[in-house]
């Protein structure tokens, strides 16, 4: 399964969403191309082609908090199309049940801590050194003392 994921959505929890989804329904996930993008409103929505693999899922902003069923039944409605299936021949999205899932909301990617400018990291370089010197610094100068007092 390929996914592009163009939100702030949590890409390893996505994909375990839709890959639980697509051993439930039985079908093959391994070729499965699946593009996750932003939405504007509060629910989800997806379309696919029919007699293919692509799979596009629109997601709300994280403001909403998606919820895991929501995003599965529409997963699960969007893979109905890849199998060539057309709206009269499924079910209703809302009518999948998915009981093999545990509820909640999909969760957001966590946040990196930004990465150090190159200034930044040799600064903190030299203030190492700095402390390492000062500190061979003041052990001479105690041994100094103790050699002038004997």
């Amino acid at each position: 399964m390929k996914i592009t994921n163009k939100t702030e959505y949590s890409t390893r929890h996505l994909r375990k969403i839709f890959i639980a989804c697509e051993k439930n329904e039985g079908t093959d996930y391994t070729k499965r191309q699946v593009e996750v993008r932003y939405k504007k409103g509060s629910k989800v929505a997806g379309y696919a082609w029919y007699n293919s693999y692509s799979v596009v899922i629109k997601l709300p902003k994280p403001k909403y908090k998606t919820d895991i069923h929501q995003l599965a039944k529409v997963y699960i409605h969007e893979i109905g199309h890849n199998l060539n299936l057309r709206h009269k021949e499924m079910a209703h999205w809302w009518d999948i049940s998915i009981d093999f899932l545990e509820p909640g909301d999909v969760e957001l990617r966590t946040v990196a801590s930004p990465k150090k400018s190159k200034a930044e990291i040799n600064e903190e370089k030299v203030r190492k050194k700095l402390a390492e010197w000062e500190n061979k610094f003041n052990r001479a100068k105690l041994l100094l003392k103790s050699i002038n007092k004997k």
